[in-house]
């Protein structure tokens, strides 16, 4: 009996001790963690915190499409793609055979007809001597002139399809019409072309332009005429060059859904070049009239929740919701307004995060961000 009672009371220890250690266990479950949470900053590069600031590529005022004007087979390709060309060098030629034969046929015309109209001449003049002796009739002169007459126009005619067959010949070589680059070909030695088929794209280097694309919230503040600076992204965005907007596209690229500007530029860069990328500086489209500077964050750090769009912005470790202007989306990235230069935007997680939520940022150790 006395056992018994030693073993019930050591069971009744072991039980209590069990219990204080589960509570003890429970309460650390419930402290409270610290989340860690992706951020970026905004505003740090001088491209983010530009106000109507768009990305831009070089390219030609023109851009031919050039082609043959006879037909023929292409017996020499002289030019490649990314050649650099004067004007008037020879890029293809067509094997002249055949229009050479069209230019002789042509030459044995004029002297057919100029033969006639030597006789036709000759004729006419000396029956104009027996016309005014009274010699002849008034009825067998005017016939004379007018073989004479006809003669004339027939020889003029050859002579007009003659220069028409030497046109012709001097169309056997595609000659550059001007200073440029073969951005593209699209025949080889060989082929039969037509007259007017596209062969190659010249794109001259004598006057270059920045192309930028304008979202349609803004292309309205865009007009023909507006100054504009263009910054070279191979020289560090650090030299300018001034242009003007020259031409705004009449309606948006059907993918994109942006409009197509295009910027002269009075003094060009010499080490400036087809392809190359810019930044295009529009001062008259500014969205600080609007709401302040636009900066470009991720699409994954908008917070929609039925209201106006937000961001969660990390401000000494804790978070704060601050509501902004969607400007433009595309490509997982949207320009915003709304925020200052240098807050921590929250990317990641957004709708699991509380207002005034104790958060670190990844990356650092601590509760400072």
């Amino acid at each position: 009996m006395k056992k018994r009672l030693i073993a019930a009371a050591a069971l009744s220890v072991i039980v209590g001790f069990g219990l204080v250690a589960g509570g003890c266990g429970g309460k650390k479950e419930e402290a409270p963690k610290e989340r860690v949470v992706a951020v970026v900053k905004v505003g740090d590069s001088r491209q983010e915190t530009a106000v109507g600031r768009f990305a831009a590529t070089i390219k030609g005022r023109y851009e031919t499409r050039m082609s043959f004007q006879v037909a023929g087979q292409i017996n020499n390709r002289i030019v490649n793609v990314g050649d650099r060309v004067e004007k008037g060098a020879v890029l293809l030629t067509i094997d002249p055979k055949d229009v050479g034969q069209k230019l002789r046929e042509a030459d044995a015309a004029v002297n057919k007809a100029a033969a006639a109209y030597d006789l036709a001449e000759s004729n006419y003049r000396r029956f104009a001597v027996l016309a005014e002796q009274g010699a002849i009739s008034q009825v067998s002169y005017d016939n004379y002139r007018a073989q004479y007459e006809s003669a004339a126009a027939t020889l003029a005619a050859a002579e007009a399809q003659r220069a028409e067959a030497g046109n012709a010949m001097s169309y056997t070589e595609l000659k550059a019409d001007r200073d440029g680059v073969v951005a593209s070909l699209f025949a080889e030695a060989g082929q039969v072309v037509a007259a007017g088929q596209s062969i190659l794209t010249l794109v001259g280097t004598d006057e270059l332009e920045a192309e930028i694309n304008v979202p349609e919230t803004r292309v309205a503040s865009v007009k023909v005429g507006d100054k504009a600076v263009v910054y070279l992204w191979s020289a560090g965005n650090d030299k300018k060059m001034e242009g003007v907007v020259r031409e705004v596209a009449p309606m948006a690229d059907s993918i994109s859904g942006t409009y197509r500007v295009r910027v002269a530029i009075k003094e060009q860069n010499s080490g400036m070049a087809l392809g190359m990328t810019a930044s295009v500086e529009l001062p008259g489209l500014s969205e600080s009239k609007n709401g302040g500077d636009v900066y470009t964050i991720p699409l994954s750090a908008v917070y929609q929740n039925g209201e106006s769009p937000q961001v969660w912005v990390v401000r000494d470790s804790r978070t704060v919701r601050v509501p902004i202007k969607i400007i433009a989306a595309g490509n997982d990235e949207v320009k915003i307004s709304g925020i200052k230069a240098g807050e921590q935007v929250v990317i990641k997680g957004v709708h699991r995060l509380r207002e005034d939520e104790t958060v670190r940022i990844s990356g650092q150790t601590g509760n400072k961000p």
